[in-house]
Order: structure tokens, then C-alpha cells, then sequence
């Protein structure tokens, strides 16, 4: 097994490990407006929206998220992907802005949060905050998955399959605790 297919495989089964926990599966799109800069800077722009979103999210899940155990909080594994030719057509500029790169995101919620709605409507109602004109994100769509979870962690992590995306593109979240901590003082 190529060792692309092997982290797609794994990153598939950190996902499932987590629907065994009781976790809800949902997958995030995120189409960005024209970032400047190169390739690996507009990557490096993407993650830096991500995990700030992220941090965003799980601030409104918990009281104190630093509290919690690391296997307590939200998992999300955000994966770049770009366009292929398919029937159902992008648009040109979907295809040309950025280079046509957006981000998967399966996102593996925990229940029992502060959140007063199910993940994926409360980010529906909330993407506002997120996405639009003068924001990095362009575009949130919100998927709640409930037939045939790998089919969706599969679609989400095609990239690494097709050989356009490996480990290093891939941002998993979170962090360890001694990582946040170091990100925050690092600011």
C-alpha cells in the first residue's frame, strides 16, 4: 500500500475511532477568497483560518477547553483538495482562485456541549462569522454525514489518494495541549 493510501487509511480510522466515542460526523467545506502570495503561502493562510476557527468553535462548545482532555474535544482533520473534471461543473473562478484549492474538513463533534443546536446547524446558523466579503473564507458548506461514514472521510482526504496532498498538507486538530500553549505565547 503506498504510503499516501496508508495516511488516508489512517486518518479514516482516527475518524471512526471517534463515531465509536459517540462523536457526530460532519463534513466542512471551505472555499476561500483570492489569497495572496504563492502556493505555500495561500496553504499556510488556509491553516492559519482553520485553526482559528477551530479555537472559535470549541470556545463556544466548552467553558474551559484547556481543561478538557484532548480526546473530549472536537477532531477535525483538514485535508486541500482541488477541482477534477466531473458533470457537475465549478465555476471559473472556483477553479482559478487560489488555484482552485479548498479544504475538507471531517469534523468528529462531541455531544453534550454548550452548543444549543447539533454542530452542524449551529455552524449553518453561525458561518457569518466565518465566511463572506473582507473574510479569508469565501464559502462554508455544512454537512452533517449520516449514511456511510468512510465513503465521506474517503471523498474528504481524496487528495492523498490521488497524490496532490500528503502529511504535510494535512492539518489535524487539536494540537497537544502543550502546543496550543506554546502557539498562544508564541502571539
Amino acid at each position: 500500500m503506498p504510503h499516501q493510501a496508508q495516511l488516508e487509511a489512517a486518518y479514516t480510522e482516527m475518524c471512526l475511532d471517534r463515531l465509536d466515542l459517540g462523536f457526530e460526523p460532519v463534513l466542512i467545506t471551505l472555499m476561500f477568497n483570492p489569497l495572496p502570495g504563492s502556493q505555500a503561502t495561500v496553504a499556510r493562510t488556509m491553516e492559519q483560518v482553520i485553526e482559528k476557527m477551530y479555537g472559535d468553535v470549541v470556545r463556544n462548545m466548552f467553558r474551559h477547553p484547556g481543561r478538557k482532555d484532548l480526546l473530549e474535544l472536537p477532531l477535525w482533520i483538514a485535508c486541500p483538495d482541488y477541482p477534477v473534471n466531473k458533470s457537475n461543473k465549478m465555476t471559473i473562478r472556483e477553479t482559478t482562485v487560489n488555484s482552485g484549492m479548498h479544504t475538507h474538513i471531517p469534523a468528529m463533534v462531541p455531544t453534550g456541549t454548550r452548543l444549543e443546536l447539533p454542530f452542524n446547524l449551529w455552524l449553518e446558523e453561525n458561518k457569518h462569522l466565518y465566511c463572506g466579503p473582507g473574510k479569508a473564507v469565501a464559502r462554508i458548506h455544512v454537512l452533517r454525514i449520516y449514511e456511510t461514514p468512510e465513503d465521506a472521510f474517503r471523498y474528504a482526504f481524496k487528495s492523498l489518494g490521488r497524490g496532490r496532498a500528503n502529511s504535510d498538507d494535512v492539518l489535524v486538530l487539536p494540537r497537544t495541549h502543550s502546543e496550543m500553549q506554546s502557539r498562544k505565547q508564541g502571539r
